[in-house]
């Protein structure tokens, strides 16, 4: 079956996806959730965090992983793991997960949706938009 993945929202600040598996495999580097450089004001070293993620799964474990691309020294970092139902980012004092994926392309940080075994659920992601340690990214 076909996994579904869906832009809700993507305004000058923030980005809203969703995505619906259906018990699909997504090896690394993973099924696209969020792609950073399809973003309204996207420009090179532009950053994103999780601010708030949804997740109702009723099987498997699904990992959200911020994707480092380009040559030497791309590294992926791994966001935030589910499984089950649950919620991060709704309770006070729950920081925002900040993409800390490097590489040499300046089109790093995608947020990827990765499970070894097929996975049936819903993740709803909401991201910030931040700029980097240069104070790069984000350009109008």
């Amino acid at each position: 079956m076909a996994n579904n993945v869906k832009q809700l929202m993507d305004t000058d600040w923030r980005v809203q996806a969703s995505a619906t598996l259906q018990a699909d495999t997504n090896a690394a580097p993973g099924l696209v959730l969020v792609d950073i450089s399809g973003l309204e004001r996207w420009a090179a070293g532009s950053k994103l965090a999780v601010s708030k993620v949804f997740w109702s799964l009723g099987t498997g474990v699904a990992t959200l992983m911020w994707n480092g691309t380009g040559g030497g020294g791309a590294t992926t970092k791994d966001a935030i793991v589910m499984n089950g139902g649950g919620t991060y980012g709704y309770s006070p004092g729950q920081p925002a997960l900040l993409s800390d994926a490097v590489g040499t392309n300046a089109v790093t940080g995608d947020l990827m949706i990765v499970n070894a075994s097929g996975v049936t659920g819903t993740i709803i992601v909401e991201c910030t938009k931040h700029v980097n340690a240069s104070n790069v990214g984000w350009g109008g």
